[in-house]
């Protein structure tokens, strides 16, 4: 790939989670957005934009999830980055019993 073709590639990385004595885990800030806990929620940073979540997508209830992005990516990549990342977890209906 040349040099020119790269320029615009944004990369994208998990925010890590950090430790919390009260709750006595990992926790993300979803700033009141995500409601449940679930090993299906997860946020997006760009470090090109410093520490902004471009996209977090979480669990509100049993089957109800929420995605919330922001530039650089557009409504059609936040919800296939959402989508995929259920793949594989889909299929696991004991979850959604």
């Amino acid at each position: 790939i040349e040099a020119k073709q790269t320029e615009k590639i944004m990369y994208l990385r998990n925010k890590r989670p950090k430790w919390d004595d009260s709750v006595g885990g990992h926790v993300l800030n979803f700033h009141g957005r995500v409601t449940k806990s679930s090993v299906k929620n997860f946020q997006l940073g760009c470090d090109e934009l410093g520490d902004d979540t471009v996209l977090q997508f979480g669990r509100v209830d049993k089957n109800k999830f929420t995605m919330d992005y922001q530039y650089p990516l557009n409504a059609v990549q936040a919800f296939a980055i959402c989508l995929a990342s259920l793949d594989g977890k889909i299929a696991d209906t004991k979850g959604f019993e």
